[in-house]
């Protein structure tokens, strides 16, 4: 059994139970400690850990109290992750500085933006993407080798939410790719994730790859009569259709 392993035993003092560490997923020893502290301290304080100190409200009443206090619980001003109050990657917290998204606003304003992009997943909206989604899982499984291990993320989850997401954002398919990998850059942070350090030359000059071509593809779609892909519906609404002239705000957004 792991250090993290272990840290499930109810052994460890309850101010020591840290469910930020990566470990405890990697290993799949996360349940028991969040089990541990629904029972035992569904408002748990960690006063100390990597990312500094941080509170836990692990359950099902609590956490809708909290999502639904804007007031006293702010994306806006509080963020909403971890990463907000960590000073120790520089160079991933000088990357993420300043940029917003409607996930990290706090109502009207994430209302307005939500609402957006709510009808790409709109009941009528899943159910013209349904043949297409049923054809790429049919198309992935029966690719799939026979009588022998193969890596079944990458094969079939990556896989499948790459070609979705070219999708729903009328990205160039065949380098649908570029996606997951964008992705991957932005929220494998060592620190959260336990994942190796990007060199950070490299992690700017994709991330700005990224916007070059996503700046395009707004342009394109803004020349265009409306469509149902996400980049269409932020560039033909009256909420966000400036968007693209906060930079921050867009990227935020995109991510």
């Amino acid at each position: 059994m792991s250090a993290f392993a272990k840290q499930v035993t109810h052994d460890l003092p309850l101010s020591q139970v840290d469910v930020s560490q990566p470990g405890i997923y990697r290993d799949d020893a996360w349940q028991v400690l969040f089990a541990r502290l629904r029972r035992e301290a569904p408002v748990h304080y960690l006063a100390d850990s990597p990312v500094g100190p941080f509170w836990s409200v692990t359950t099902h009443d609590l956490i809708k109290e909290v999502d639904g206090n804007h007031q006293a619980f702010s994306s806006e001003e509080g963020g909403i992750s971890l990463l907000d109050d960590v000073s120790g990657d520089k160079e991933v917290a000088s990357d993420i500085e300043g940029v917003q998204g409607f996930i990290t606003m706090d109502p009207p304003r994430h209302a307005a933006q939500r609402k957006a992009v709510q009808p790409v997943v709109a009941p009528n909206n899943l159910a013209t993407l349904e043949p297409l989604i049923r054809e790429r899982v049919i198309d992935i499984l029966d690719r799939l080798p026979l009588n022998t291990t193969f890596n079944w993320v990458e094969a079939v989850s990556i896989e499948l939410t790459a070609r979705m997401l070219a999708t729903i954002l009328d990205f160039p398919y065949e380098e649908r790719h570029k996606l997951i990998h964008w992705s991957d850059l932005v929220t494998d942070i060592p620190l959260l994730t336990g994942g190796k350090s990007v060199d950070p030359k490299y992690r700017n000059d994709q991330l700005v790859a990224c916007a070059m071509e996503f700046h395009k593809l707004w342009h394109e779609c803004k020349a265009q009569p409306p469509k149902s892909d996400l980049i269409s519906m932020l560039v033909h609404n009256e909420a966000t259709k400036n968007m693209i002239d906060n930079p921050k705000l867009f990227m935020g957004n995109l991510f």
